[in-house]
């Protein structure tokens, strides 16, 4: 079975009559139906955790009115919540070993699939290149990580910006 494959029986499809009153774009709601989130993807993402349904920080975590603009989509692998911002529609992740300080994802749901996708890419041809471990231990073929970061660019080139979340990742 191809890898492509494979990442598609692994997604979480979103409630589309649980997301249709809600207040986000089409757009966004027919991916999250149709295409969903993958249950785990890297750099040590996780979307299971949102069960499907897109609720606020705050119903999710019993937290407070703070956190009302954000839609939880899922955790990274330090805990820190990734969120559909409600305001602008963009995704970022809220950093919790910094006060919660909001930090940079995507410009748009549709970009950030379309980014983890070439995170993804980068991953498999790393391992590869260069073994099982290589992604681990940081051995990504110079070519891999201008590719990577080329298409990524040209996805969004707000996510490339420095202290964003997929700066940061690409970046060693």
């Amino acid at each position: 079975m191809s890898n492509v494959m494979q990442r598609q029986e692994k997604r979480m499809k979103f409630d589309a009559e649980q997301l249709a009153p809600l207040d986000i774009d089409k757009e966004t709601k027919k991916l999250l139906t149709e295409k969903g989130l993958p249950k785990e993807a890297s750099p040590f993402l996780e979307f299971v955790s949102s069960k499907g349904k897109l609720t606020t920080l705050c119903e999710t975590f019993e937290l407070s009115s703070r956190y009302q603009h954000y839609w939880f989509l899922g955790t990274t692998g330090a805990g820190d919540p990734i969120c559909l911002h409600q305001k602008n529609g963009s995704v970022v992740l809220l950093d919790t070993s910094n006060d919660d300080c909001e930090r940079f994802v995507n410009t748009t749901f549709p970009q950030f699939l379309a980014c983890l996708d070439v995170f993804e890419e980068l991953v498999e041809e790393t391992i590869q290149a260069n073994g099982e471990s290589a992604y681990l231990e940081r051995h990504i073929p110079a070519e891999v990580m201008q590719r990577c970061k080329k298409r990524m660019n040209e996805i969004d080139e707000a996510c490339l910006a420095p202290y964003s979340f997929w700066f940061k990742e690409l970046s060693f």
